[in-house]
Order: C-alpha cells, then structure tokens, then sequence
C-alpha cells in the first residue's frame, strides 16, 4: 500500500470519518488511522439534534433507534413531570452503530482505513510524519480526531480543554414491562450533584443510562449513578455494560491546530458544557474542518491559522454561554425546575434547544442586561459550594 497521503486522520469517531468523508468526496487522498477495530463500543448517550441531520449530506435516520418527543424530569429523583414538543427533541442511536455507519460513508468516498493500529509517533515538520505500530504513513496535512486526552494534542503541545467532567454509562436491558415504561421518553434528573444530571436514553431493546458531573462534581458520580437506578427501580443485574469516560470542555481561544494539523471535536475540547453532550459539535466540526482544509490545500485560505476563527466563529460563543447557563442553573435548580414544569414559555425555549430551533445564546439575551449580574452572582456561588 502506498504510504503516502494528502490528509492523515487520527481517529474513526464521528468528527474523524465525517471529516474524512468531506475531503475523499472531493478527490482528496485520505487515510484514517484507528486504535481499536471498528465496529467498536463508545460511551454516549446518542442523542443527536434535528439541526445536525440538516448539515449532512446523507440519511442517517435508518440507523436511529428513536425519535423522542417527550422528556421526563425529576429533581433530586423527586417531583417528576413530563413535557412534550411536537417537533422532534432528538433522535437516539447507538455509537457503535453511527460511527461504523459515518466510516462507510467516509470508505465509499474513497478513504482508506486502517484498524486496530497504536500510533507510536507524529512529527509535523515539512511533511507529517505518523509512526504507527504497522508502519510509517506520511501526508500533507493531519486531523486529530481521537478524542480528550489524544496523542495529536499531547505531541504538538496543544492544550485545548479549559475544565473537566466525568460520566459514567451503562447499557441496560430490563424486563419488557420496565423497558416499555422508559421507551417513549428520555429521563432527566438534576439538582441531585452540584454540576451533573443523570440520564435514560431509550433504544431499540435496552436502556442507555448514565450520570455525569463536573469536577469536582464528578468523584460522586458512581455514586450518584447507583442512587439513579434506585429512583427509577432498575437493577445492576441487567448491566450488559458499563464504562466511564473524561469529557473535555473548551470555554477560551486554546489553540485548536499547529504547523499542519487541526483538531476536531472532542480532540478540540467542544463537548457541550451545559449538557456534556459532543455528538453535535463533533459532527459540526468536522463539516468546517473538511471544507476548510480543501480550502486550504487549494489556495483559498492563506494559513491554517484561520481555522481558529473558522470554528471559533461557530461554537465558541455558543460554548462559552453553555458554561454560564450550566452555572446559573446550578445557583437555582430548584427554580430552574419549577419554572420548566409549571411555564409553557420556559419549556419551549428549552425545547427549541433540544431540537436545534434555538440556541444557548438566544437564550441569553431574552434576559438582557440582568444576564451578566445573574452569572456573577451563581459563579460565586458554585466557586464556593461543595457537592
């Protein structure tokens, strides 16, 4: 096989094959280079919003699981509501299944992949260099697609996440009585850990359930995941599988890229901050990552500088607004769930976020110039609350 390349992606997720997928659709040569044998497991809870669908250019509604028009909340697992929204919310998949789905598309196109492979390596100097456990693969440009906490970042000095969560998932399958109890809705509870919720996405036979928290949050997450199966009477017994995962989050101008490589979703730190969430922004990335590299390999960017502002540009506001929404919410969750249990215009702003209708940032200016002193006041208040 030739070792040589145009574009080297580290990484099979769904920002590495839908970046890849964009580049091999114009006649880029690309190789994506993978730690683990695809198909494989991922921690998530695969909820992915109606806007998203809309930047892809193909259906990746054959492989959902469900189409949810209902949340169900509780807080501190007490006081349980449900809201419904004519437009879809979400649809639910499966990792494993979505990102083997993106990397055929990505294959069809033209990539090549290259499975079950450590990278050993990278040099960034004239050419890329990516040493590998197989062999030495050499290309233009690089893509750093593995996820928080990959080589890409750590060998280029990149430093991307500003903060930390945890979250910990199990895929559960319960009698049919209880699953069909939890099929038709997603299960939100809050208010329980300072910086965290627990959640039920439903698939097509199982349960996938978790709880995530910030730090310092997080070191009471198995804990807090062992009181959500209690409160909605689930059993350990019918854990098929149960992982934990970092999520990194980016609220500054960290540098995303260097000489010849740029990062893409959680690589660069764009889980959700509010929701933990990292399909969307990855998916989003790699829309921008793909087009701007062709770009640039084609003379219509100047530098690969630009990519800062072409990613900052679209998720960075968002992100930062996220974070203070996350932590508003924490200064008042009690509040918080009143007012989106018993307030139509509450919910449907909510809503609108869950489908892609709206987002962070209109949220915050329905509050206007309250909104600054509002975030003052919560971030003194979780600087100095313990979970």
């Amino acid at each position: 096989m030739n070792n040589k390349f145009d574009v080297i992606v580290i990484g099979a997720g769904p920002a590495g094959s839908l970046s890849a997928y964009y580049l091999s659709r114009k006649g880029v040569r690309v190789l994506i280079l993978e730690k683990c044998r695809m198909p494989r497991y991922k921690i998530c809870g695969g909820g992915v919003q109606s806007k998203v669908l809309d930047l892809l250019p193909f259906d990746i509604l054959q492989i959902s699981h469900k189409t949810i028009h209902d949340l169900v909340f509780t807080k501190n697992f007490v006081d349980p509501f449900s809201r419904h929204f004519d437009k879809p919310l979400m649809y639910c998949f499966m990792r494993d299944e979505l990102d083997q789905f993106l990397l055929e598309k990505a294959i069809e196109q033209g990539s090549t992949l290259i499975d079950g492979v450590e990278i050993k390596g990278i040099d960034e100097n004239e050419k890329i260099t990516v040493a590998t456990s197989m062999d030495i693969y050499y290309s233009d440009f690089l893509i750093g697609a593995e996820g928080p906490n990959g080589i890409t970042a750590k060998t280029l000095g990149l430093t991307t996440k500003d903060y930390s969560s945890l979250a910990l998932e199990a895929e559960l399958y319960p009698d049919s009585k209880t699953f069909e109890a939890f099929s038709g809705s997603v299960t939100i509870d809050w208010g329980t850990v300072n910086g965290g919720y627990g959640w039920i996405f439903p698939k097509k036979d199982h349960l996938s359930i978790g709880t995530g928290a910030f730090f310092p949050g997080g070191k009471y997450v198995k804990q807090y995941f062992d009181q959500f199966l209690v409160a909605n009477q689930l059993k350990k017994e019918d854990i098929k599988s149960l992982k934990a995962a970092i999520l990194p989050h980016r609220i500054s101008d960290k540098r995303i890229y260097s000489s010849r490589t740029i990062l893409v979703g959680d690589a660069a730190g764009l889980v959700d901050p509010f929701s933990g969430e990292g399909i969307n922004n990855a998916l989003i990335s790699a829309s921008l990552a793909g087009n701007f590299l062709f770009e640039l390999m084609n003379g219509k960017r100047k530098d690969i500088s630009e990519y800062q502002g072409v990613i900052d540009s679209r998720l960075l506001k968002e992100n930062i607004t996220g974070h203070e929404i996350r932590m508003i919410f924490n200064f008042i969750p009690g509040i918080s769930h009143k007012l989106l249990k018993s307030n139509d215009r509450v919910w449907n702003s909510m809503a609108k976020i869950f489908s892609g209708e709206k987002n962070y940032v209109d949220v915050s200016k329905r509050f206007g110039k309250y909104w600054r002193p509002l975030y003052f006041i919560s971030q003194k208040f979780n600087s100095s609350k313990t979970p």
